[in-house]
């Protein structure tokens, strides 16, 4: 799809060299995602460890046979792939369920078999159960099930716009009704920070009453680790105690807050703009020839339609071609100079003429 040499952009290249690509809408939703999905550490570190889980899990047949053993359910792990638009939605879902129902997840099964995997002191060498203990850390911490919630909470409202941007015979004003409607959702949402509170502490614990009824000697973290930070000596140099700073209230400004402002003005900033000349697109529908336009239809359009005509002469251009027209502006340049140069000698001969006939 992407490869330089042999992806579909390559190919498109040759068939058609005159092409100009432009991206869709919901390729810059996507675009939108990946950097919301980028922004701090905390996502990072989460969208790593599910992929590291399923990596882990797929890249051997005995730990899928220790899968098989725990669960009769059919779902496997998702490696999360850039050319997939909403795979971390699908991994993270599988893993944590969806935001404030965790009970369709696959959590309390990766548990277990990474507790299999991390006991299994025959069947599996010392460094495979070393990773397997690692990621099984990470999982039950309080941190990974909070930042999980967030991205649910956004992917509920971006997932399903992502998917009717690319649906065939899509409407292009409804669309835009979309994405309007999207990004006053999220603005809402932004500073929600008590929602994302609740739909962690619920998976907590529904993730600790399974754990109890399997029998599962491990325990979901109900708390963000408390961090201190060192203070300045006072005036007559006796050491201040360290002060506990909120865990949460700093992960609400520096994960969540700026994760939601991140996706909302990236939206308005791609999206928002556009939408007179989403509105002269639709009367461009068929459907709509009946319909009487308004008088500043198509007035966006024009503008948009006229700057690119003027500038097509030289958008059309690939680089062979960019040096031919540079050659034939030399070209034209010696001939006007050549031209110049007559003319000149021309008129010197003239004078000349004149003088002896005086």
């Amino acid at each position: 799809m992407i490869g330089q040499y042999k992806g579909f952009s390559s190919w498109l290249e040759k068939e058609s060299p005159n092409q100009i690509h432009i991206w869709c809408y919901a390729h810059c939703l996507n675009l939108i995602i990946l950097e919301t999905t980028s922004i701090s550490t905390a996502s990072v570190s989460l969208f790593g460890l599910l992929n590291s889980c399923a990596a882990f899990l797929r890249d051997s047949h005995k730990r899928m046979d220790v899968w098989r053993s725990v669960t009769t359910d059919s779902r496997v792990l998702n490696l999360i792939g850039q050319t997939c638009w909403w795979a971390k939605d699908v991994a993270l879902k599988k893993v944590f369920g969806i935001f404030n129902d965790p009970s369709g997840s696959l959590f309390i099964t990766i548990v277990k078999v990474l507790l299999s995997v991390s006991l299994g002191n025959e069947d599996f060498n010392s460094d495979t159960r070393s990773t397997a203990v690692a990621l099984l850390k990470s999982l039950v911490k309080y941190e990974t099930i909070l930042i999980a919630q967030l991205y649910l909470k956004i992917f509920s409202h971006t997932t399903s716009l992502s998917k009717y941007l690319q649906t065939e015979g899509m409407y292009v004003l409804q669309a835009q009704y979309m994405v309007d409607s999207t990004v006053e959702v999220l603005k809402k949402e932004s500073r929600n920070f008590e929602n994302v509170l609740n739909a962690a502490k619920l998976f907590v614990s529904w993730a600790n009453n399974e754990f109890e009824k399997c029998s599962i000697d491990l325990v979901v973290e109900e708390v963000l680790p408390t961090i201190r930070i060192p203070t300045k000596k006072n005036l007559n140099l006796n050491n201040v105690s360290t002060a506990p700073t909120s865990a949460t209230s700093k992960f609400e400004y520096t994960v969540h807050n700026v994760a939601m402002d991140i996706v909302v003005s990236k939206m308005q900033q791609r999206f928002a703009k556009h939408s007179e000349l989403s509105a002269n697109f639709a009367y461009l529908d068929p459907r709509n020839f009946s319909k009487e336009l308004p008088v500043t239809a198509f007035a966006v359009l024009k503008n948009e339609l006229q700057d690119f005509a003027s500038k097509w002469e030289k958008l059309k251009l690939k680089l062979p071609g960019t040096y031919l027209v540079q050659e034939e502006d030399n070209e034209d340049d010696e001939d006007e100079e050549e031209e110049m140069t007559l003319n000149y000698e021309n008129q010197q001969q003239k004078i000349e003429q004149c003088k002896e006939k005086k």
